[in-house]
């Protein structure tokens, strides 16, 4: 069994294994610490018979190389590098890498054209089965310049600060210079069990997938293809093989030109199958994406700055091929732009069909071309056409590049969001160390454990065993958690409005006086403890749909992402719903209980003929409070549509301790209690002194009481009922086809 940083490398070793050649172990030097000794056995078949079948009959030589120094991959190089001395007493430097790096004129300068092209062409081969590729490279030196090379990186590394990433910086770039090409291997990368049905189901359920990966191009397509990221008839969008920046901006208008077309192309056929066949349609050309003058007067000063900066001084800029840039580029600018000079304000459209026969569309632009297009002067139209189409993929991508994609997706939309609409909300998934930024930068982070060790996932929000547990984590998951808190948040509205507002209508009442029917401990505890627990349960223990209605309906999602629960119609609903419950609780207790010049008030079961059997000022205030309580409760219980244990037990302890603690406030103090505990009970001559034993004695009391509740709950009532029909509903709709629509009643969600 073999242990390594990355399961290429570990396909690798077992790869040479199999033909012979095993690593069997890797230790210090004895006389250099900063040295490291590789024990290789390489088996051979006996020459005098047909062997390898036999492991007894094999030869086996044993071979010792000393590494000196490695090279460790990073995301600028692209590649890893070691200086090792081998058996045969020669000096040489091993490289392995992206072919985009390791095929570069200066890296592979040993070799001649046809070695690099022939290298090339097996690199795309393998990329086009979906294999992970990579390009090997070596060379043999003379022993003075490899202990040359070997201490002045050893020197640089003995170094700090900005010296030693300019001292590194120029030692890796003579070590890995005038290498000769050896060979290209392909490794396979399968795909998770589940992926491309979770793909789908995210993808129904209205989320806007990019893959950004550091595969080279043919791999990433190849791999996107079978996991479903890019289904069967996408036509794609490529933004690749860009040299300068002048050759994004160019390809950039020309594929947002050409959505303008496809647009113009669909709306003409639509406005034909409308109109008679003896009339001819109106032609109205609506640019939506097509480049202003403005975007290509700036094109065209970054690029001269551009080439100021990569000229030598004293040299004058070549004016004849900026008016030439500029020429080329406003072929792509609608006649009716011309004078347009409003910025560029990217949308989430989240289009699924933007061809022009309806099908799919993704763009792929590889790390080079984003470089240039992640250029102030590029970005906002670099995203307008990433919101344009159905789906991105980003290959050959560096660690920094994949989170500065996350970064221009919050600051692109964040000024559209302004206007409307809650801002974008990213997510991000990884399984290796080069996805780190990336997770850190969303809003999101999800890490998966994988064979590439365990950064993503410390470093992550959530963490899942595999990709399709994505689909769980965010279709029931997601819903859920999404529902109770913002339910959550709404009933505490409605409970803190319901209280409130008897006290409001009581100030008209009183003369505007300031008093009021509750003591301070009421407004203390009334969301300490008389409603806290039942909102606290429906915050952690409700399902307002099973596990597997979400997942067999994943368009249901789409509901969530619109925030029907948070948009300002639906929380004034509830308010006015706690107005509703406060007022009626304020006048059942005014006209059932409390007396005027009009009407006695209510009676008490005993004979005493004293003034405490009158519903007095104090008393009016316990039947409201303990009517209000009651009624919020029930509210909240209302709205639950998962009723488990857990619930019933708070009810229970709701009702029994809100009743045990009216009871301890309205008693009185022993005299030997502690003074700070005696200031919670109350004396004889207090309003309060026995005041809800007091209350239980009058039949009007338990009378008013069902009447209040149903009069105050009917609205909620109505409102469950109708909820629960119109979730069937669409239970039955989605249940016939999956692809039906769901009606946008985002209120009927809760």
């Amino acid at each position: 069994m073999f242990k390594a940083s990355s399961p290429d490398e570990k396909a690798l070793v077992e790869a040479a294994a199999s033909l012979g050649l095993s690593l069997v172990s890797t230790q210090p030097d004895p006389v250099d610490n900063k040295t490291r000794r590789l024990l290789i056995e390489h088996r051979l078949p006996d020459e005098d018979t047909d062997t390898m079948i036999e492991h007894q009959r094999q030869r086996v030589d044993k071979l010792e190389y000393l590494v000196d120094a490695v090279l460790e991959f990073d995301s600028i190089r692209k590649r890893m590098t070691v200086m090792a001395r081998h058996p045969d007493g020669t000096f040489n430097i091993h490289s392995k890498g992206a072919e985009s790096s390791m095929l570069e004129p200066e890296a592979c300068s040993g070799s001649n054209s046809r070695s690099r092209t022939l290298a090339q062409d097996k690199a795309v081969e393998f990329a086009l089965e979906g294999l992970r590729t990579l390009v090997y490279c070596t060379r043999q030196l003379p022993a003075e310049e490899y202990h040359q090379l070997l201490a002045e990186y050893r020197a640089a590394l003995s170094l700090l600060g900005k010296d030693r990433s300019v001292a590194l910086k120029t030692s890796m770039l003579r070590i890995e210079s005038g290498l000769e090409v050896l060979g290209v291997t392909g490794v396979e990368d399968k795909l998770q069990t589940g992926v491309k049905e979770c793909l789908e189901d995210l993808r129904d359920a209205g989320i806007q997938i990019w893959v950004l990966t550091g595969d080279k191009e043919e791999t990433a397509v190849t791999v996107s293809q079978a996991a479903g990221h890019f289904p069967e008839r996408m036509t794609l969008l490529r933004l690749t093989g860009c040299s300068n920046y002048e050759e994004v901006a160019y390809q950039l208008f020309q594929h947002l030109s050409g959505l303008d077309a496809r647009n113009e192309q669909r709306r003409l056929q639509k406005r034909r199958r409308k109109q008679p066949r003896h009339e001819s349609p109106a032609i109205i050309v609506e640019s939506v994406y097509s480049p202003s003058v403005e975007e290509v007067d700036e094109v065209i000063m970054t690029a001269a700055d551009l080439k100021k900066e990569t000229q030598s001084k004293g040299k004058s800029l070549d004016h004849k091929k900026l008016l030439k840039l500029r020429k080329r580029l406003m072929r792509f600018v609608s006649p009716h732009l011309k004078d347009n000079k409003t910025p560029r304000k990217p949308d989430r459209r989240g289009r699924s069909k933007v061809g022009a026969s309806g099908e799919s569309v993704g763009l792929v632009i590889d790390g080079n071309s984003l470089a240039h297009a992640l250029h102030p002067s590029l970005r906002m139209a670099f995203l307008d056409l990433c919101m344009s189409v159905t789906t991105v993929l980003c290959c050959r991508m560096t660690p920094l590049q994949k989170a500065s994609i996350i970064e221009l997706v919050h600051v692109g939309l964040k000024e559209r969001s302004k206007q409307g609409g809650g801002g974008p909300v990213t997510a991000a998934v990884g399984d290796g160390g080069n996805d780190v930024s990336m997770l850190l930068q969303a809003n999101v982070g999800i890490g998966i454990y994988g064979k590439e060790g365990r950064e993503a996932v410390r470093a992550a929000d959530y963490a899942i065993p595999q990709f399709q547990h994505l689909r769980r984590l965010f279709l029931v998951h997601g819903q859920w958690s999404y529902h109770r808190i913002s339910m959550t948040m709404v009933m505490f509205y409605h409970k803190c409005v319901t209280f409130v507002t008897t006290q409001i209508v009581l100030n008209f009442y009183s003369g505007i006086s300031a008093n009021s029917w509750f003591t301070s401990f009421h407004y203390t505890l009334y969301n300490l403890t008389f409603t806290a627990l039942t909102n606290l349960l429906f915050g952690i223990f409700e399902k307002h749909l099973t596990d597997e209605q979400l997942l067999q309906h994943p368009r249901l999602y789409r509901l969530t992402v619109q925030h029907a629960n948070l948009r300002a119609w639906y929380v004034i609903l509830w308010v006015m719903d706690g107005v509703w419950q406060g007022l009626v609780i304020f006048y059942s207790v005014y006209f059932f209980l409390a007396g005027n010049e009009a009407r006695a008030s209510a009676v008490f079961l005993t004979l005493d003929p004293s003034p405490r059997n009158q519903f007095d000022f104090t008393l009016c205030g316990c039947a409201c409070l303990v009517y209000v309580i009651i009624s919020v409760n029930i509210r909240a219980m209302l709205h639950t549509r998962d009723f488990n244990k857990a619930v019933a037990i708070g009810l229970v302890i709701t009702a029994v301790g809100n009743l045990a603690l009216l009871m301890i406030l309205q008693a009185r103090a022993n005299e030997d209690q502690l003074k700070f505990i005696s200031q919670l009970f109350v004396e004889p001559w207090h309003g309060e002194f026995y005041s809800y034993i007091k209350l239980a004695q009058s039949p009007t009391f338990w009378l008013a009481l069902p009447i209040t509740l149903l009069i105050a709950g009917l609205p909620g009532l109505i409102w469950r009922i109708y909820s629960d029909h119109w979730w069937k509903e669409q239970m039955q709709r989605a249940s016939k086809n999956r692809a039906a629509p769901c009606v946008s009643m985002d209120h009927l969600i809760t």
